[in-house]
């Protein structure tokens, strides 16, 4: 049976659709300072998270924790089990577990996706463990759209997406 046949026809076409919706190509452009940080007015409020005492500091942003502890905090807050999330994220039991033990484990983007979904992050939770990684979702990254539209639809099946993926020729994530 084709892979393709596997899934709803339905799906391909909206994640199509959503695609050619949100892609927008990169630009390329002479940067300057003011181009970069933005132009401010004098009466603009500027400070960072720094600046907020840390009674107000909203607990949810994780701003004194790794990105593996941030991890499984949320794993604990959602009262997921270890073998739910690895499976569902498709990342293999020795990957889950290097993460596990290494409070300043560095995912790669993959691997950050991939702990996204399994732990059926909304489209704002996985941009701040993505951020936390150091990567971001694209909006010039066709897979990084696809990615989207998945978790902005609470689809978060790794073998479906992957079918979807192969059927655009885009890079698949590893199964494990």
């Amino acid at each position: 049976m084709n892979k393709v046949a596997q899934i709803d026809a339905k799906l391909l076409e909206k994640v199509k659709k959503y695609i050619v919706d949100n892609y927008v190509e990169e630009i390329e452009e002479e940067c300057s300072d003011a181009s970069i940080f933005g132009v401010f007015e004098e009466n603009e409020i500027k400070f960072s998270t720094v600046d907020i005492p840390r009674s107000l500091k909203n607990i949810n942003d994780d701003i004194d924790y790794t990105w593996q502890q941030s991890v499984f905090r949320l794993i604990d807050k959602k009262e997921y089990t270890d073998p739910e999330v690895y499976k569902r994220a498709s990342i293999s039991k020795q990957t889950f577990s290097k993460i596990r033990c290494d409070v300043n484990y560095q995912p790669n983007k993959d691997t950050a996706i991939q702990m996204c979904i399994g732990l059926k992050l909304n489209l704002d939770e996985t941009y701040k463990k993505k951020k936390k990684a150091g990567y971001t979702l694209s909006a010039s990254i066709k897979r990084d759209l696809v990615v989207r539209y998945f978790i902005e639809e609470k689809i978060y099946k790794m073998d479906d997406l992957n079918i979807v993926l192969d059927d655009m020729h885009l890079k698949l994530f590893p199964i494990n």
